[in-house]
């Protein structure tokens, strides 16, 4: 299922100023989807988060992360860059086959947070609950006053297949997948990898795949070529502010692999001789 067909810009924003400044974004005049799976790959700095961000803002679609602080800690809000594609949306327009029953953006720098503030929560319910045993003169009363809080508690103990704080970041990653990957969904990943060895990237694949059979369609920006092979991906490369379709073969990311594992002891050793000379 492809539920975004299109991103057009309806009109040209400052463009002295972020995200308009971009060359990506100067050059953006209507991006099509093509198949349920949409990789965008680049190098550092090329455009890939930023627009995979203004896709996420252009349909209203909340990052993944806590919906308020955790317990004790500050405010974190959006960053500048993050409010300025928000405030930058309405100049483009997505074109929708329909809207799809669940969404989200994951973003790999927002999960950390999104653990903290589950584990924050339970700690704050279970806390609650030892404070009241007792403290109303009867266990009825006790029973009445503990509700809410066993409420949420049981809620985040069951919210995952296992708590996502007792596993290791990259676990967590993909249990998080696991849960939350619902049939007929839009979902936007921006480097998923981050956290995922090789072999679990191949498992996000293979979660990627049954939801796309589902009747999903996921779009993410990604360095890794494991990702980027996923079966009749359409694969948008970024370069000099440019999208251009590539077959995975020819993707930059993909050649310097196949010639670093090629002449990864020639490489390292060019590397030493050029430190020594320094």
């Amino acid at each position: 299922m492809i539920f975004l067909r299109s991103l057009s810009r309806l009109r040209r924003g400052a463009e002295a100023e972020y995200p308009f400044c971009t060359p990506l974004l100067q050059a953006l005049d209507r991006l099509d989807f093509t198949a349920p799976v949409t990789v965008l790959c680049g190098d550092n700095g090329c455009g890939k988060t930023t627009l995979i961000e203004l896709i996420a803002a252009a349909l209203r679609i909340n990052r993944i992360e806590p919906p308020q602080p955790a317990r004790g800690e500050s405010p974190a809000g959006r960053t500048d860059a993050q409010r300025r594609i928000w405030q930058a949306a309405p100049c483009y327009r997505p074109s929708l086959a329909r809207r799809p029953a669940h969404h989200f953006f994951f973003a790999a720098e927002d999960f950390t947070r999104y653990v903290g503030y589950v584990e924050a929560e339970k700690r704050f319910a279970q806390e609650a609950l030892r404070e009241i045993s007792g403290k109303y003169g009867s266990a009825y009363a006790d029973s009445l006053a503990a509700q809410p809080y066993s409420g949420t508690l049981d809620a985040l103990e069951h919210l995952y297949g296992a708590p996502l704080e007792r596993q290791s970041h990259g676990q967590g990653f993909l249990e998080f997948f696991r849960s939350r990957l619902l049939p007929g969904g839009l979902y936007l990943m921006d480097e998923p990898e981050a956290a995922l060895s090789y072999v679990n990237q191949l498992a996000l694949i293979y979660l990627i795949q049954d939801a796309v059979r589902d009747g999903s369609q996921f779009i993410l920006a990604t360095h890794s070529p494991i990702l980027a092979a996923i079966p009749e991906a359409a694969i948008l490369e970024m370069e000099e502010g440019n999208l251009t379709p590539r077959a995975y073969e020819e993707l930059g990311l993909v050649r310097f692999l196949q010639h670093f594992l090629r002449a990864h002891a020639h490489i390292l050793a060019s590397a030493d001789d050029s430190d020594a000379e320094q």
